[in-house]
Formats: C-alpha cells, sequence, structure tokens
C-alpha cells in the first residue's frame, strides 16, 4: 500500500499557495462594469453577491485555477444582473464542465457579455453550438466562436442568412490569400428574438377590491415588476378610481422613466380601494401616454374586479359602450388593450368591450398573481 504523505501528485493536483496568489487580482472597476452591463446604474433588486458568484464559478472549475486566472471579474460582472438569468447562465457551465474543465473556464470568463448580447432562450442552443465547434476544433476554436459571440447576437456571420455579410466576405478572402481555411460563414440572418415592448398596467382601486382582493392585487404588482425587470420591457403601472365625472382620479405607481425600486415598492403597498371604476376616460388617457413611448408594440392591460361603474348613470349600458369606444380608439392608433378579470360574470360583458380574445378571466382570485405574469408573456409573445 502506498504512503498517502508521499502520494504522486494527480494530473490536477493543486499547490495551495500557488492557487492563492492566482487569485489575487486588482479591484475591479466598479464604474466601467456598471456602463457595461447596467447601462442605468443600478443594480436590479434580486442580483446576487459577486462573492457567491465566484464561489460557484470557483467549485466548477477549480481543477484548472493553478493555470488559469482567477475568474473573479467574471463574477464582478455577472453581479449587475437579475439573479435567475445568472443562475441560468452558471446551469449552462455546469453542462459544459462535463466535456472539458478547461471549456467551462473560458466560458466563466465570457458568462457576462453572454448574458450582455443573448437572451435566455437563445443561451442553451449557443451552448450547444459552441460544443460542436470543441469536438472540431477544441479549445482553441472555441475561444474564436465565444469572441464572435456580439457577431452572433447581432445575426452575423451564419452560414446562411437573408443578406451577405460583408465584413466576413473580406476575411474569408484574406485567408484564402494566405492560405488558411475559409470560413463558410458569409452571411448574416435577421434575429427575432428583438424585444420592443411598452406595456402600461391600469389598476382598478374601486371600493369592490376592498379586503383579500386588494391583497391579491398588491402582490400581483410585486411579482409584475419581477417579472418585467427579467424580461427587460418598459413598463408603467397606474391606479385608477373616482367619482363622477367631476373627479377622475390616477395614482401613479410607476412611470415608463422610473426606476423599480423602494419608492416603487411603497407606491404597491399603497394601493388602497377608492370609489368607482369607471374605466373609459381612464383608457383614453393612458393611452395617450402609451403613444408618448416610442416602442413598436404597446399594450394596455386592465386589471378590474368587475364591470364599469360610477355615479350619474355610468352604471349598466352606459360605462359598458364608453369602455368599448375607449378600447376601438386606443386599437385604431396602434395600442393593444387587454384585460385581466376576477369578476365570474365578465361573460356578459368583456367580450363586447374589449373582444373575444382580448381578455382573461381568473376564476380562482387567490391564484391572480401567479397568473398576471403568465398571462403577460403568453399575450406578449
Amino acid at each position: 500500500m502506498s504512503d498517502p504523505d508521499h502520494a504522486t501528485p494527480g494530473p490536477f493536483y493543486i499547490e495551495t499557495d500557488e492557487f492563492l496568489d492566482r487569485r489575487a487580482l486588482e479591484e475591479p472597476d466598479t464604474e466601467a462594469l456598471s456602463r457595461r452591463y447596467a447601462p442605468d446604474g443600478q443594480r436590479p433588486p434580486d442580483a446576487l453577491d459577486a462573492d457567491a458568484i465566484h464561489a460557484e464559478m470557483e467549485r466548477m472549475v477549480f481543477m484548472v485555477l493553478s493555470v488559469r486566472r482567477s475568474v473573479r471579474l467574471a463574477a464582478e460582472g455577472l453581479a449587475w444582473f437579475p439573479g435567475p438569468r445568472v443562475h441560468g447562465v452558471l446551469g449552462q457551465i455546469a453542462l459544459v464542465t462535463r466535456t472539458s474543465l478547461e471549456l467551462a473556464y473560458h466560458l466563466c470568463t465570457y458568462a457576462p457579455e453572454v448574458l450582455r448580447l443573448l437572451p435566455d432562450d437563445e443561451i442553451h442552443d449557443w451552448v450547444i453550438a459552441l460544443l460542436e465547434v470543441y469536438d472540431h476544433s477544441g479549445t482553441q476554436g472555441c475561444i474564436r466562436t465565444m469572441q464572435d459571440l456580439e457577431a452572433y447576437a447581432h445575426g452575423l456571420r451564419e452560414p446562411f442568412g437573408d443578406d451577405l455579410d460583408i465584413d466576413a466576405i473580406v476575411a474569408a478572402y484574406a485567408d484564402s490569400i494566405r492560405g488558411l481555411d475559409v470560413s463558410d460563414r458569409l452571411f448574416q440572418r435577421r434575429r427575432k428574438h428583438e424585444r420592443n415592448i411598452a406595456v402600461l398596467f391600469m389598476v382598478a382601486m374601486s371600493g369592490s377590491t376592498k379586503g383579500w382582493i386588494n391583497d391579491v392585487e398588491r402582490e400581483s404588482m410585486v411579482l409584475l415588476c419581477e417579472s418585467l425587470e427579467l424580461l427587460g420591457d418598459r413598463y408603467a403601472i397606474y391606479g385608477f378610481s373616482g367619482f363622477t365625472h367631476m373627479r377622475c382620479e390616477l395614482f401613479r405607481i410607476k412611470d415608463f422613466a422610473d426606476a423599480y425600486d423602494e419608492q416603487v415598492h411603497a407606491r404597491i403597498s399603497g394601493i388602497l380601494p377608492q370609489d368607482y371604476t369607471r374605466m373609459g376616460v381612464t383608457i383614453r388617457h393612458l393611452t395617450k401616454k402609451l403613444l408618448a413611448v416610442d416602442a413598436r408594440t404597446r399594450v394596455l392591460i386592465t386589471l378590474s374586479d368587475g364591470r364599469p361603474d360610477d355615479e350619474d348613470g355610468y352604471r349598466g349600458d352606459y360605462g359598458i359602450e364608453d369602455t368599448r369606444q375607449a378600447v376601438l380608439e386606443a386599437r385604431s392608433q396602434g395600442v393593444h388593450p387587454f384585460c385581466i378579470t376576477i369578476d365570474d360574470e365578465a361573460q356578459d360583458y368583456l367580450p363586447h368591450m374589449f373582444g373575444p380574445s382580448s381578455y382573461t378571466v381568473v376564476e380562482d382570485v387567490a391564484k391572480l398573481p401567479y397568473r398576471v405574469s403568465d398571462i403577460y408573456r403568453r399575450i406578449t409573445v
């Protein structure tokens, strides 16, 4: 039996002192990281701590760090992204560790750029393509592929596509003159994943929402904000109520220009039952707000617990027809109105007001917070 005190070091043996020396890294430039990964200068509320990210990446690629630089700088970059996105890319890196720890290390260093350039639903496909490159060209070929990540993200240097990529053709010609292998990626493709959406939520704050309906309404707004922050869509939230046509009230919870911060949290907490539900005037006013936003798609979503209602004759057919007319006016200007309601009698009037496919009824009020975000994703795909 061999003496454990004199065992021969294996191929991945790491001298502790050397490893600790290589971990030393100058302080990251926080301002530069902010400019690159968070143009608004704010970390998302659910961003992960850089130390935690660093520890997770080191755990995955520990065996190669004795001959590689620290992944600390990449961890500092990832700390500017929403936590779920970071967990997603770390999961992809874990997938790569099964093939090559060396390749996984390089993917760690590129991870912030991956999140900056690719939407979540494309990262997995890109990593699979990377592993295919590894099978044919090894680690160096994969590094070149990572360096072309920005071109990939913008649909450039594809083997087929909508237009010729002039830069790629020039590079291929230069390679042919030098006797090098010529790439077949000479096209650029228009990608369809870009989201250019502005959405405005108008939340009913009528007296009928008093009690636990008001509680789930507020919880819905919190979960919705969290989802929209992850998606990166521009959004605003306004509450509405009033008493006759003489007092139509609009409560700003979050405007398009507002950051999702403690002030918005406080406004959501302040959503309380008020008076009546005069919808038509609110839809017209908020349509104007939406039209002022430069976006390809504009969506106006009403969250309500019942039909339009107010004093001065608005109750009944008058309120329904006024709301329907406001919806038609919004639609004619390029805004897409939609209604989410918990009213079990909604089938009697919502198809007429919003159209047969522009509303949904959430039958279980307790599930409203979870359904709102899911419904939003479905109607904006």
